[in-house]
This record gives C-alpha cells, sequence and structure tokens, in this order.
C-alpha cells in the first residue's frame, strides 16, 4: 500500500496524516464519522477492530478506556489516518484523551470524506 504522509495546519496544531484509499479495510488511527444513531454526523479515530465492529474515540465522550462500539457499516470513512496515532497503539504507549484531542481539534467539515 502507498501512503502519502500530510502534514495539515489546524492553526495552533500540525498533524500528520497518511493518506490511504477509503476503501481499503478500516484501520486504527482512521478518521471516521457516524452516519447513523444519535451520534449522526459526529466524527471519531478507530481505536481498534474487533470483527465487524469498530471501537471509536473522540477524546471528549469517548475516551481511550471506554470506545464506543460501533458496527462498520455503520461509518463513513475518510482517506485520512492519524500518524501519531497509530505510532503511539503500535509502541504501546498509553494514549490519553488530550492526545486524543489534540488530534480532533480543528478538523475541518468533510476533511477526507466523499
Amino acid at each position: 500500500m502507498n501512503n502519502k504522509i500530510e502534514n495539515i495546519d489546524y492553526g495552533e496544531n500540525i498533524i500528520k496524516w497518511n493518506k490511504i484509499s477509503s476503501h481499503t479495510a478500516p484501520l486504527p488511527g482512521q478518521l471516521v464519522r457516524s452516519i447513523a444513531g444519535r451520534d449522526k454526523g459526529a466524527y471519531y479515530l478507530i481505536y481498534k477492530i474487533e470483527g465487524e465492529y469498530l471501537l471509536l474515540v473522540d477524546g471528549v465522550k469517548r475516551g481511550a478506556i471506554s470506545p464506543k462500539r460501533k458496527n462498520c457499516r455503520h461509518v463513513q470513512r475518510s482517506n485520512k489516518v492519524a500518524a501519531d496515532f497509530v505510532a503511539k497503539l503500535e509502541s504501546g504507549t498509553p494514549i490519553r484523551n488530550e492526545d486524543i484531542r489534540s488530534i480532533m481539534n480543528g478538523i475541518p467539515e468533510g476533511l477526507g470524506l466523499e
């Protein structure tokens, strides 16, 4: 898979995103938007994958301790994967809600969603 790294400047935050095809299987760290349920329209990062269910975090209501469990058919996946988030997951470093919020803050509407 050919990943392209983009640095996106959100004012104070510079976030590194790996650009992928949105037609691949879901990946940890991928930005998604809920398209069904009470949280419709909310943005999340994929924390873990359990079969056809995704464990999603946003750093505010849903952190790494209590991720939201959602069917993968009920989210719209973007072509962006948060590089720093993935690096922490792979290294086993504990992920704090502050880390998740720093990635999620300032995401413009429709980023990477087709």
